[in-house]
Parts: C-alpha cells; sequence; structure tokens
C-alpha cells in the first residue's frame, strides 16, 4: 500500500511537469532520494551585498536533481557564521528550536531561475516564490491562529493549501532587497509584514522547521522522507549567552514539499 501511495504520489509530480511547464514528455522519475548535495556556488554568493556576503559561511549547500535527464538546480542554502545567543524563553512542547532567537537570520535561500525547477520553488504552504535570494528569519508561528487569522482578512481569498506542522518552528523568508537590517531580530510583525512583501499576499513566505533525524550523523547532509519530503540538515555556530561557550545547534530545513507543489491535500 506504502508502495502504491508513493507510485501515485510520482505520478502526480510527472504530470504536473507536464501540465505547468509545458514540457512534451514527463521528467523521469524525481524521487526524494534522487536528490543530492553539492558546494555552493561561490559565483552566486558574491551576487550579494558585502555585508551580508561576509556574515554567511561560504561553504553553502546546492541542492541539484536530474529533471527529464537535465541536471537542474533547485536551490542555495548558506547560514550564518555565527547567530545570536538565545533568548530567555520558557521550553514549549510543540517548539524545537527554543534556542534561536526569533526574528533573527540563520541564513539565506537562492533560487535560481530554472524552468526545470519551478514546481519546486514553492513555500511551506505551496506559494509559489520567484527566483532570486531570501533572508530567512528564525520564527515561531501558531499555525491555527497566526495563518489562519491572516488568511480570514483576504475576503473570498483562500490558501492552495493548509498543511501543518506539529510544530511552531520556521523561517519566514524575505527578499533581500526588502530585508534592510539583516544585523537584527525583527519583531514578529515586523518579520511578518516583510514575507507578505516576498509573496505580495496577507500570507507570508514560510519554510517549516523539522526535527532532526538521529540517523544521519554527518552534517550538513540531506534527509529523504518516504513522503517526498526532503529535509537539509545543518549545523551553525551559536554566540554563548551571558560570557557563555560557543556551541553549534544543529538545524533541519524542509526544502522539497512535491506533494504540496501539486496541491495534493
Amino acid at each position: 500500500m506504502e508502495q502504491e501511495r508513493s507510485t501515485a504520489l510520482w505520478l502526480r509530480v510527472a504530470l504536473g511537469f507536464v501540465v505547468a511547464g509545458g514540457l512534451a514528455a514527463a521528467p523521469s522519475a524525481v524521487r526524494a532520494q534522487d536528490f543530492r548535495l553539492e558546494a555552493a556556488s561561490t559565483e552566486t554568493l558574491r551576487s550579494l551585498s558585502k555585508p551580508l556576503r561576509d556574515s554567511l559561511d561560504p561553504q553553502g549547500m546546492r541542492l541539484v536533481a536530474s529533471v527529464n535527464e537535465v541536471k537542474t538546480t533547485i536551490c542555495e542554502l548558506w547560514w550564518k557564521k555565527e547567530i545570536e545567543a538565545p533568548g530567555a524563553g520558557h521550553k514549549l512542547a510543540d517548539v524545537l528550536y527554543g534556542g534561536l532567537r526569533p526574528g533573527s537570520v540563520i541564513g539565506v535561500l537562492y533560487y535560481p531561475n530554472e524552468a526545470q525547477a519551478e514546481l519546486f520553488r514553492r513555500d511551506f504552504r505551496n506559494q509559489v516564490m520567484e527566483p532570486g535570494f531570501y533572508t530567512m528569519r528564525y520564527a515561531q508561528i501558531k499555525q491555527d491562529k497566526d495563518l489562519v487569522e491572516i488568511r480570514g482578512k483576504d475576503k473570498g481569498e483562500q490558501d492552495d493549501d493548509m498543511r501543518v506542522s506539529p510544530y511552531r518552528d520556521f523561517v519566514v523568508l524575505t527578499s533581500v532587497r526588502n530585508d534592510a537590517h539583516v544585523d537584527r531580530a525583527l519583531s514578529f510583525d515586523e518579520m511578518f509584514r516583510q514575507g507578505r512583501l516576498t509573496t505580495k499576499s496577507k500570507n507570508p513566505a514560510i519554510l517549516s522547521l523539522v526535527r532532526i533525524n538521529p540517523a544521519y550523523k554527518n552534517f550538513p547532509t540531506l534527509v529523504p522522507e518516504d513522503s517526498g519530503d526532503c529535509s537539509l540538515q545543518f549545523k551553525v555556530r551559536q554566540k554563548g549567552a551571558k560570557g557563555a561557550k560557543e556551541t553549534e545547534v544543529p538545524v533541519a530545513v524542509l526544502l522539497i514539499t512535491p506533494h504540496i507543489s501539486l496541491g495534493e491535500s
């Protein structure tokens, strides 16, 4: 049964490429296991402003796949050389990354302008992302409140997908052109306002942070799931709070949700 569901899922992916991309033939079976990591492009990184570029670890990663037998870059990601010390707060059962400071930039994501990758250029809630660079700011989002209320303000407007994460951990994506204060943490409202500028809607662009898979010991690494989801696990250095030693924080961000890209519920 699981195999049948998986086969059906990837058949929809193949058909989706034909319909959305106008391609003559469906792509070869692009499964989560077929994505792979490469070193990110230093040339691409040089496109960023020097202050932002200097704040990032140059050893970023590029996510690639073979689509219609063409090597395709899905996205590139660089994490900060060092992130802010953790803020004070209570441990919550539905928060995985309570040690991250809400509103702070933890990395930069780049979507290249490649037609073959268009179906994968979506946020967690199936919103289409334009090619370009995006800051990734950590946010704790109450999905049954923050996102639903935002949607409710748009009369007659409905989200393409209502997928819900069991955790409140996300990154809000903002075009680097609209993020003028990458060196400081933003308030929740500021962060959401910038995220809405990215999507030009009432819903900010977000990616889900997921639980680290302990079976994968090396960092950075790609973690494929049978569902078709694919996450990147990496470690980022964090300043110590009040003179404490610097630590390394493992983070996992969900980059691929092909069933969401096709609007499957």
